[in-house]
């Protein structure tokens, strides 16, 4: 009986919605990947190498960018990239405006564990 529940009528199982929920568990993980980097290379731009916040959004951008191009990613992808894009270069613009002493304030923490 329960066999029959896991099989076909000819014995064999029907694996379209394995096939389905692999695919998109991968086209997830190649989502995440791709950010996770780009994240990470923005803040080690903006914060480690004390370039800025608008430069590492331009390291960023040429991850994500080159990613999509490498992989061929769907629309999906560049409407979240962009829409990605104009939040981050919003918020550094805002913050950039609000706090006027924040690139003085990081180089004195940077140098006080140098």
């Amino acid at each position: 009986m329960a066999e029959a529940a896991h099989t076909g009528s000819d014995g064999r199982m029907d694996l379209s919605e394995h096939r389905a929920t692999f695919s998109m568990f991968i086209k997830a993980t190649e989502w995440g990947t791709i950010l996770i980097v780009a994240g990470v290379a923005l803040l080690t731009v903006a914060f480690a190498m004390g370039l800025g916040w608008f430069a590492g959004l331009l390291s960023f951008a040429a991850v994500t960018i080159g990613a999509g191009l490498l992989m061929r990613m769907s629309v999906a992808w560049w409407a979240t990239i962009a829409a990605t894009l104009v939040l981050l270069g919003i918020g550094g613009a805002v913050v950039g405006l609000l706090v006027p002493a924040a690139p003085k304030a990081a180089a004195l923490a940077l140098a006080a564990f140098a």
